[in-house]
């Protein structure tokens, strides 16, 4: 049986990862990673910290983390020392304080007077303001029914349903949608035989094996560029490499 350090880094370079790539997924420290890689388990911040690390950097590549963290248990140990501080009982308080009532009520105060101000402004104006409200009014409903008899919904544009499957091996599978700085639709290693459906006018595609990776658009099927390590952009009409 392959050592923890030989299993993260094979199967790491098998996805055709980098450990920038997996610290920036992981928001683990590069250096950590390559500690666990190495086995230098006295270089991670405690045996506790070693396990989340394992676990995290395990789920990332698709490895079953039980089973790593069951193998470092049996290197570095189950015990920690952890110090529990002793919970500290709250003695119960007013919800609100002397000045926080003040301020509530003079809030209160405010509130009101602009309630009696708009009541005078709308019933007490006199009969040249309820003319000219009324003149308002009309004038705003005319033009609403203007702009609603004018102005004609922008089309819509049909969205492409993309469908990504792995095999024969692994990949690891990053869309965004639109560009490189578009929302994350999907961020995992995808597995050999398994599949995800996303839909979108155009999806930025990064590809740790590209040549394990298929790509159907509306059912039909596209060409990926297999030779190309990096990054793809996926439309309807097709598959192309870019910087």
């Amino acid at each position: 049986m392959a050592s923890i350090g030989t299993t993260l880094r094979e199967e790491r370079i098998r996805l055709g990862l980098g450990i920038d790539q997996v610290e920036a997924d992981t928001k683990i420290r590069a250096k950590y990673l390559m500690a666990l890689e190495d086995e230098r388990f006295e270089a991670l911040p405690g045996t506790a910290y070693a396990r989340a690390f394992l676990r995290d950097y395990a789920e990332q590549l698709g490895l079953d983390p039980q089973e790593l963290v069951n193998r470092l248990n049996a290197v570095v140990g189950v015990d920690d020392d952890v110090v529990l501080a002793p919970r500290r009982a709250v003695a119960p308080g007013p919800i609100l304080g002397r000045w926080q009532w003040v301020a509530l009520g003079g809030a209160i105060v405010v509130v009101v007077a602009l309630l009696a101000f708009a009541a005078y402004s709308v019933l007490g104006g006199g009969s040249g303001g309820t003319a000219a409200g009324a003149a308002i009014g009309g004038n705003a409903g005319t033009e609403l029914a203007r702009s609603s008899t004018s102005t004609e919904p922008p089309p819509q544009v049909a969205s492409t349903r993309f469908a990504f499957r792995a095999g024969p091996g692994n990949t690891w599978l990053e869309v965004r949608k639109g560009s490189a700085t578009g929302t994350v639709l999907y961020a995992h290693v995808l597995t050999a035989g398994s599949h995800i459906k996303l839909s979108g006018r155009k999806l930025w595609v990064t590809a740790g094996a590209p040549w394990n990776l298929s790509v159907k658009a509306n059912g039909h099927p596209l060409a990926v560029p297999s030779k190309v390590r990096g990054h793809l952009l996926v439309t309807r009409s097709g598959v192309r490499a870019v910087a």
